[in-house]
Protein backbone atom coordinates (compact mmCIF):
# COMPACT_ATOMS: atom_id res chain seq x y z
CA UNK A 1 0.00 0.00 0.00
CA UNK A 2 2.90 2.04 0.42
CA UNK A 3 3.35 2.11 -3.24
CA UNK A 4 -0.45 3.34 -3.33
CA UNK A 5 -0.21 6.13 -0.90
CA UNK A 6 2.67 7.40 -2.91
CA UNK A 7 0.79 7.50 -6.86
CA UNK A 8 -2.73 9.12 -4.35
CA UNK A 9 0.18 11.83 -2.94
CA UNK A 10 1.28 12.27 -6.63
CA UNK A 11 -2.20 12.81 -8.11
CA UNK A 12 -4.22 14.53 -5.13
CA UNK A 13 -0.98 16.67 -3.50
CA UNK A 14 -2.54 17.70 -0.31
CA UNK A 15 -6.61 17.42 -1.50
CA UNK A 16 -8.57 16.91 1.84
CA UNK A 17 -9.58 13.41 1.99
CA UNK A 18 -13.41 14.71 3.12
CA UNK A 19 -13.11 16.86 -0.46
CA UNK A 20 -13.03 13.77 -3.16
CA UNK A 21 -15.19 12.85 -5.55
CA UNK A 22 -15.60 10.05 -7.96
CA UNK A 23 -13.55 12.40 -10.83
CA UNK A 24 -10.70 12.35 -8.54
CA UNK A 25 -10.34 8.24 -8.31
CA UNK A 26 -11.13 9.11 -12.25
CA UNK A 27 -7.65 11.03 -12.20
CA UNK A 28 -5.78 7.96 -10.26
CA UNK A 29 -6.80 5.80 -12.77
CA UNK A 30 -6.12 8.23 -15.46
CA UNK A 31 -2.53 8.42 -14.02
CA UNK A 32 -1.87 4.85 -13.31
CA UNK A 33 -2.50 4.07 -17.21
CA UNK A 34 -0.12 6.91 -18.26
CA UNK A 35 2.52 5.86 -15.80
CA UNK A 36 5.47 4.42 -16.60
CA UNK A 37 7.60 2.55 -13.81
CA UNK A 38 11.00 4.21 -13.07
CA UNK A 39 12.05 0.85 -12.50
CA UNK A 40 11.13 -1.15 -15.30
CA UNK A 41 11.21 1.51 -17.45
CA UNK A 42 7.50 0.62 -18.76
CA UNK A 43 3.78 1.23 -18.15
CA UNK A 44 1.99 -0.34 -15.85
CA UNK A 45 0.02 -3.55 -16.70
CA UNK A 46 -3.59 -3.84 -17.13
CA UNK A 47 -2.91 -6.15 -13.59
CA UNK A 48 -0.96 -3.87 -11.97
CA UNK A 49 -3.75 -0.63 -12.32
CA UNK A 50 -6.76 -2.82 -11.22
CA UNK A 51 -4.64 -4.22 -8.12
CA UNK A 52 -3.79 -0.31 -7.29
CA UNK A 53 -7.05 0.64 -7.83
CA UNK A 54 -8.84 -1.92 -5.41
CA UNK A 55 -6.38 -0.63 -2.87
CA UNK A 56 -7.41 2.92 -3.12
CA UNK A 57 -11.40 1.80 -3.30
CA UNK A 58 -10.45 -0.51 0.16
CA UNK A 59 -9.24 2.68 1.94
CA UNK A 60 -11.78 5.15 -0.02
CA UNK A 61 -14.12 2.36 1.92
CA UNK A 62 -12.73 2.61 4.86
CA UNK A 63 -12.93 6.20 5.02
CA UNK A 64 -16.81 6.39 3.97
CA UNK A 65 -17.46 4.08 7.01
CA UNK A 66 -15.64 6.27 9.45
CA UNK A 67 -17.34 8.78 7.78
CA UNK A 68 -14.42 10.95 7.04
CA UNK A 69 -15.88 10.83 2.88
CA UNK A 70 -19.11 10.60 1.72
CA UNK A 71 -19.85 8.08 -0.84
CA UNK A 72 -19.89 9.61 -4.38
CA UNK A 73 -19.79 5.98 -6.40
CA UNK A 74 -16.19 5.30 -5.66
CA UNK A 75 -16.61 1.62 -6.90
CA UNK A 76 -17.81 2.12 -10.12
CA UNK A 77 -14.68 3.47 -11.20
CA UNK A 78 -12.81 1.55 -13.16
CA UNK A 79 -9.65 1.66 -15.37
CA UNK A 80 -10.08 1.84 -19.32
CA UNK A 81 -8.01 -1.56 -20.84
CA UNK A 82 -5.93 -0.42 -23.87
CA UNK A 83 -6.96 0.53 -27.05
CA UNK A 84 -5.70 -1.96 -29.86
CA UNK A 85 -3.46 1.01 -31.20
CA UNK A 86 -1.88 1.21 -27.41
CA UNK A 87 -1.63 -2.87 -27.61
CA UNK A 88 -0.16 -3.12 -30.62
CA UNK A 89 2.49 -0.08 -30.01
CA UNK A 90 3.63 -2.74 -27.32
CA UNK A 91 7.38 -4.22 -27.76
CA UNK A 92 6.84 -7.71 -29.81
CA UNK A 93 8.33 -11.20 -28.46
CA UNK A 94 11.28 -11.92 -31.29
CA UNK A 95 12.99 -15.18 -31.97
CA UNK A 96 16.22 -15.44 -31.72
CA UNK A 97 18.58 -14.57 -34.30
CA UNK A 98 20.72 -17.57 -35.77
CA UNK A 99 24.07 -16.04 -34.23
CA UNK A 100 22.13 -16.23 -31.03
CA UNK A 101 20.63 -19.70 -31.70
CA UNK A 102 24.50 -21.26 -32.96
CA UNK A 103 26.02 -19.80 -29.30
CA UNK A 104 23.34 -20.75 -27.36
CA UNK A 105 23.19 -24.71 -28.64
CA UNK A 106 26.97 -24.93 -29.62
CA UNK A 107 27.63 -23.60 -25.53
CA UNK A 108 29.23 -26.46 -23.03
CA UNK A 109 26.01 -26.29 -20.79
CA UNK A 110 23.90 -27.43 -23.66
CA UNK A 111 25.87 -29.98 -25.10
CA UNK A 112 25.70 -31.74 -21.99
CA UNK A 113 22.22 -31.61 -21.68
CA UNK A 114 20.05 -35.13 -22.06
CA UNK A 115 17.98 -34.44 -24.75
CA UNK A 116 14.55 -35.92 -23.80
CA UNK A 117 11.70 -34.05 -24.68
CA UNK A 118 11.95 -30.72 -22.63
CA UNK A 119 15.25 -30.43 -24.33
CA UNK A 120 13.26 -30.71 -27.67
CA UNK A 121 10.45 -28.30 -26.34
CA UNK A 122 13.35 -25.66 -25.66
CA UNK A 123 14.41 -26.04 -29.07
CA UNK A 124 11.31 -25.34 -30.41
CA UNK A 125 10.30 -22.90 -28.10
CA UNK A 126 13.81 -21.03 -29.10
CA UNK A 127 13.69 -21.61 -32.45
CA UNK A 128 10.08 -20.08 -32.68
CA UNK A 129 9.89 -17.51 -30.59
CA UNK A 130 6.70 -19.00 -28.83
CA UNK A 131 6.47 -20.49 -25.29
CA UNK A 132 5.95 -23.60 -23.94
CA UNK A 133 2.07 -23.48 -23.33
CA UNK A 134 1.44 -21.98 -26.90
CA UNK A 135 3.26 -25.17 -28.70
CA UNK A 136 1.61 -27.36 -26.17
CA UNK A 137 -1.47 -26.38 -27.55
CA UNK A 138 -0.40 -25.55 -31.08
CA UNK A 139 -2.41 -27.76 -33.88
CA UNK A 140 0.57 -29.97 -35.48
CA UNK A 141 1.05 -32.69 -37.31
CA UNK A 142 3.83 -35.12 -37.85
CA UNK A 143 5.13 -35.07 -41.20
CA UNK A 144 8.49 -36.51 -42.81
CA UNK A 145 10.84 -34.59 -44.76
CA UNK A 146 12.99 -37.34 -46.23
CA UNK A 147 13.71 -39.50 -43.44
CA UNK A 148 13.48 -37.00 -41.13
CA UNK A 149 10.29 -36.54 -38.75
CA UNK A 150 9.42 -32.71 -38.35
CA UNK A 151 6.32 -31.10 -36.72
CA UNK A 152 4.29 -28.81 -39.00
CA UNK A 153 3.08 -26.33 -37.06
CA UNK A 154 0.63 -24.61 -39.64
CA UNK A 155 -2.25 -27.21 -39.59
CA UNK A 156 -3.58 -30.55 -38.38
CA UNK A 157 -4.75 -31.13 -34.99
CA UNK A 158 -3.73 -31.32 -31.80
CA UNK A 159 -1.22 -33.39 -30.88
Amino acid sequence: MKTTFSYLERVWKRKPLGSLVKRDLVDVADFLRDFVSERHQRPLSYKAIQRQLGEVRSFLRWAIGKDYLKDDGFELVRSRKPTMEEKNAQDRRRSFTHAELKRFFQSDAFAATEQDDGWWLAVLCAMTGARGGELMEAPSELVMIGDIPCIDLRSGRRA
